[in-house]
């Protein structure tokens, strides 16, 4: 069988040979391609598959472990490259039967000398439990290196990496990464035979390489935020340690690819992977974009740096810009809360609707008839059981044009309601003083001119 077919595949290359291969000139997408290029590229396919043959035949038996070998999985890699630019870069429709027929033959000697004999070795095999077995090893030792990272109380990040525990964690990760090759070669061997990768277990490989993505991004993010506690510690100090940032400068804009969101320089050149859904135009003075991506169904948002680092994950229903170091985000519960940036929250969303932060506060809506002010701690400063969404739709949390009303108090100026009340809006200042307005001039809240007729109370919680 063999013989048979080195002698036709040696037959198709001589014909080749003799005659130039032109694309057809009514196709504008192929193009020309010489018989010299053509015996070099079908010579050097051949090659390779005798040389994955070779190979398979010399660790018959014992495939499951050779199929990570640094030497297959060059060859592999060539073989899957060469295999794409006759599929690809030469359309089939625009090119001679001879070379389409050369190719087709190196393809059935790839098929009978190399993926036949690793289907007959693997397809009796539960990969289902071989690939718990990475995904158990994997979470665990992700759960000792996140509770490393947690409980570290010192003031250098490299007492952490080179403490004989997170040492010991880094060494078990690299003893389980082989493991990991070696599924990812079999998956690129048989992603569509479901004879030796069942669909079950195709499933499982999707959710582990899924879940170990998640697992480490729960790290990185971990890391961040002990790295910005460092860093603030360090500052108090004098001598800033070991701030890892994102070293990426320069000015990127959002591209759209195939449907999905990436970012650009201003050469064109793709900096971050066209990945997702929607996505926001970076905040220059901090460094985040605002992204989002549909997962079974549902839009999540979140934030990355300008290396496409996770900076605040993409697990909420909707998040709006940072506004002094916080950003308002909304939970998969519905409910309303901030997050730093760092990606902490500061406290578990449980509002029906926020704010953004001003001055220091924000308003906060408690249900659909009462709204309160919380400082940056999430602590509740401005209270009264009236204050509420009323007919101006809610509390007006804009604040004033610096000294649009001469006389009024400094500090922040927000327009307040009171249900029941129906004499018109009050205004509050950053220390819970309500006043008594009149309005002297209309326009939008930034432009109206207001005048004070007196103060009527402060609701600042004692």
């Amino acid at each position: 069988m063999h013989k048979k077919l080195n002698l036709l595949l040696l037959a198709i290359i001589l014909l080749i040979g003799a005659n130039e291969i032109i694309a057809q000139p009514d196709n504008p997408r192929a193009h020309t391609i010489t018989n010299a290029e053509a015996m070099t590229l079908l010579k050097e396919s051949d090659s390779t598959v005798k040389e994955l043959a070779k190979f398979v035949r010399a660790n018959r038996g014992n495939l499951f472990d050779a199929v990570a070998d640094r030497n297959f999985q060059t060859l592999f890699s060539r073989y899957k490259e060469l295999h794409k630019y006759f599929e690809r870069a030469i359309d089939y429709r625009s090119v001679s039967n001879e070379i389409r027929d050369a190719y087709d033959t190196i393809r059935r000697q790839f098929w009978v000398d190399v993926r036949d004999v690793f289907r007959e070795e693997f397809k009796g095999k539960n990969w289902v439990i071989e690939m718990d077995k990475y995904y158990n090893a994997y979470d665990e030792l992700s759960e000792k290196k996140l509770n490393l990272i947690k409980e570290f109380k010192g003031t250098n990040l490299s007492q952490l990496y080179t403490s004989s525990e997170f040492q010991k964690v880094q060494n078990s990760f690299r003893g389980i990464f082989p493991l990991r090759e070696k599924f990812n070669a079999i998956y690129n061997l048989f992603y569509d035979d479901t004879q030796v990768l069942p669909v079950v277990a195709d499933q499982r490989w999707r959710y582990i390489v899924g879940g170990t993505a998640d697992l480490s991004a729960e790290i990185q993010q971990e890391l961040e935020k002990l790295e910005a506690r460092l860093v603030i510690a360090a500052t108090i100090e004098g001598e800033p340690k070991h701030r890892f940032r994102c070293n990426y400068k320069g000015e990127l804009t959002v591209n759209t690819r195939d449907g999905k969101r990436g970012f650009v320089d201003a050469t064109g050149k793709v900096i971050i992977k066209h990945q997702f859904d929607r996505a926001w135009k970076f905040d220059e003075s901090l460094g985040y974009a605002r992204v989002s991506k549909k997962v079974n169904g549902l839009e999540l948002f979140g934030f990355i740096d300008k290396c496409a680092n996770g900076k605040v994950p993409l697990k909420y229903t909707a998040a709006r810009d940072f506004k002094e170091g916080f950003a308002a985000v909304r939970s998969q519960n519905g409910k309303w809360g901030f997050v730093n940036t760092v990606g902490e929250e500061l406290f578990t969303p449980r509002y029906s609707g926020v704010r953004d932060f001003k001055n220091g506060f924000a308003a906060v809506d408690i249900d659909a008839t009462r709204s309160e002010f919380i400082d940056k701690t999430g602590k509740v400063v401005f209270s009264h059981p009236d204050l509420c969404m009323c007919a101006s739709g809610g509390v007006d949390f804009t604040v004033m044009g610096e000294g649009s009303t001469p006389g009024l108090p400094s500090g922040l100026l927000a327009l307040v309601n009171f249900c029941g009340d129906n004499s018109g809006s009050y205004m509050l200042d950053t220390d819970g003083n309500v006043w008594e307005v009149k309005l002297q001039e209309r326009g939008n809240p930034n432009s109206a001119r207001w005048v004070i007729s007196s103060k009527i109370g402060n609701i600042r919680v004692r």
